[in-house]
């Protein structure tokens, strides 16, 4: 039996996802989102920031990231935070 892939998530080979289509996808469903590759940043992370709205009294907005060496599980936590999935 081959790896349990979520309905919404696009096929890739023998069922698995791939990570590089979901990364653009997700970039063209957010593009407030930064996702820079390890290659990128020069650093061992993917990375995602993005500004928070917090309409904090200095008139600052924080700047929000997630990192993780896997882009799959960077991709899976995005989706949670932006797309309740």
């Amino acid at each position: 039996m081959g790896p349990i892939v979520p309905e919404w998530a696009p096929g890739g080979v023998d069922g698995v996802v791939d990570q590089v289509k979901r990364l653009w996808a997700f970039k063209e469903r957010h593009q407030q989102v930064m996702i820079t590759s390890p290659k990128q940043n020069g650093t061992i992370w993917y990375l995602a920031t993005w500004t928070e709205k917090a309409g904090r009294p200095d008139g600052e907005d924080p700047v929000a990231e997630v990192k993780n060496t896997d882009l799959r599980w960077l991709l899976d936590r995005l989706e949670t935070i932006f797309d309740g999935r």
